[in-house]
């Protein structure tokens, strides 16, 4: 089965929240679009994935029985003898949920991957080769065996707001001028015109009848329409995908036009853009560059052409108006770019328990061995940080994490700052510039444990210049209430994005 890797483990992703209960309205419709845009191949990959989620859960619940029934009459033998072990041994629920059993949810992600993409891919990347190994079985087939770990998501970012709109007819929900839009959102215009600013630096202009969907910070997927795409020079590498190629921005204005009875087509109006063919007819020539006053056209056929060039295209009727483009905050995300053990230098523990000196730069954290592992370290996106001792950190006391970040230079009326929160145990409180956020605190009732980023919005207190954010960890302790140490940390991801003053959208300086 031919099909892409980035697919089809994007949409294991999206069936593996399914599987959880965690399937938002957005994850639906992002599925269905991935299916109705790369056919039955992908429809065969939700099945297959599916049906192996299904055996693994009853063999994972059937293990889990087996587990808590040789736990069982080991204790018993310790407390009564081995004679007295048969007649005391019990029933044993069997319905356990594949949740409970880490290495079985792993397992099944692991072995549907596998079988979409090939076995190799397992191994690509040094993170899988610590989590999945295949054992030989000597005259069986080899079996991929799996480490003990979590698995996890993330809350979709906001990565865009709507700026402007002139007699605007939704299809669906009516955004309001200002609203805020998250990866996997969708939206569709019967008639109009809108402007769309995208926290990455782009401004997207659309006329109804289309269709957009936000797939991450830096691109977008048009599913049927004209846009017309303006991006700032430092957002470089914004993309727009489509059913028969992506466009990406190489610094320039552009349009990208798709339509089932027209196929997809691009012009340059300034710049250049890099546009990748989902099909190409070479196997070594996927990309191809289309400069200004150029244009690449894949017609509702299949047949591919570059436009000839000409002197630089206009059209009266693009007009971004005087917004300036949105320039992303330089924020710290936990533990990002170092090493276990190193000290994060734009992260401090400045308060905590009696007997320790704050404040204290805060440090890389390795995985707890055992059944409640961290959720694993990623040094391109966040890592668990924490004091020197974090595996033997006071219980029953707090912890105030801090960072800084600067918005000088920023409109503060523009600023659009969330973070993703992990923390073993729990948030008491969060502030900004000493005032405190407003959130949905997860608190001392709360176990570690949570598979889940949780989401905080940063929106008010803010000041032009240099800010403060402080996090106050409850380090609570649920396992041995009769010790005073347990493991504490903290993990964080910031979005965060406005637009900065004296700014002119038509340079993008």
């Amino acid at each position: 089965m031919d099909v892409s890797e980035t697919v089809a483990n994007r949409l294991i992703e999206l069936l593996s929240r399914g599987w959880d209960g965690a399937l938002t309205e957005a994850d639906n419709v992002e599925i269905n679009a991935l299916l109705a845009e790369h056919g039955s191949e992908y429809c065969e990959v939700v099945l297959q994935a599916s049906a192996i989620h299904l055996v693994l859960n009853r063999e994972a619940a059937a293990a889990a029985a087996s587990e808590q029934a040789i736990s069982r009459i080991t204790e018993l033998a310790r407390g009564h003898g081995e004679g007295t072990v048969s007649a005391e041994v019990k029933s044993v629920n069997s319905t356990v949920p594949l949740r409970s059993q880490p290495w079985a949810y792993l397992s099944a992600i692991a072995v549907t991957v596998a079988i979409v993409v090939g076995l190799p891919f397992l191994f690509e990347s040094k993170e899988a080769a610590k989590t999945v190994g295949i054992v030989d079985g000597g005259s069986g087939p080899a079996m991929a065996a799996v480490v003990p770990a979590r698995a996890f998501s993330r809350p979709p970012a906001p990565v865009a707001t709507f700026a402007a709109e002139k007699k605007a007819v939704w299809r669906g929900e009516t955004l309001a001028v200002g609203a805020v839009l998250r990866e996997g959102d969708s939206i569709e215009l019967v008639s109009g015109e809108i402007q769309l600013s995208v926290g990455f630096g782009a401004e997207i202009l659309a006329k109804g009848p289309f269709s957009l969907t936000f797939l991450s910070p830096s691109s977008v997927r048009l599913n049927h329409g004209d846009i017309a795409v303006q991006v700032a020079e430092w957002a470089k590498g914004f993309t727009v995908a489509t059913s028969a190629m992506d466009v990406v921005d190489l610094g320039t204005t552009f349009t990208v036009s798709a339509s089932p009875d027209s196929g997809v087509e691009t012009r340059v109006l300034k710049g250049l853009v890099r546009v990748q063919l989902h099909e190409s007819d070479s196997e070594t020539r996927r990309g191809l560059l289309v400069s200004e006053g150029g244009g690449y056209l894949v017609d509702e056929h299949g047949r591919r052409w570059q436009a000839p060039q000409s002197k630089p295209a206009t059209d009266d009727e693009i007009n971004f108006g005087t917004l300036a483009p949105y320039h992303p905050v330089e924020l710290h995300n936990t533990g990002l770019g170092i090493e276990v053990g190193d000290e994060d230098p734009h992260w401090q523990v400045v308060a905590g328990p009696e007997g320790s000196t704050w404040p204290q730069f805060a440090s890389v954290c390795a995985n707890i061995k055992g059944e409640y592992n961290y959720l694993p370290n990623d040094p391109q996106a966040s890592q668990w940080i924490s004091i020197a001792n974090w595996n033997e950190a006071k219980a029953r006391a707090v912890f105030t994490f801090q960072t800084s970040f600067n918005l000088g230079g920023y409109d503060l009326s523009t600023i659009q700052l969330f973070g993703r929160f992990l923390v073993d145990n729990g948030v008491r409180e969060v502030r900004v510039n000493g005032q405190p956020v407003e959130f949905e605190s997860w608190n001392i009732e709360n176990k570690f444990g949570d598979e889940q980023f949780r989401f905080v919005n940063v929106s008010e207190g803010l000041v032009a210049g240099e800010n403060v954010i402080q996090i106050d960890v409850w380090n609570n302790i649920y396992f041995d209430e009769r010790s005073d140490t347990t493991p504490m940390a903290l993990r964080v991801e910031w979005y965060a994005f406005g637009r900065q003053l004296d700014v002119t959208a038509e340079t993008g300086e």
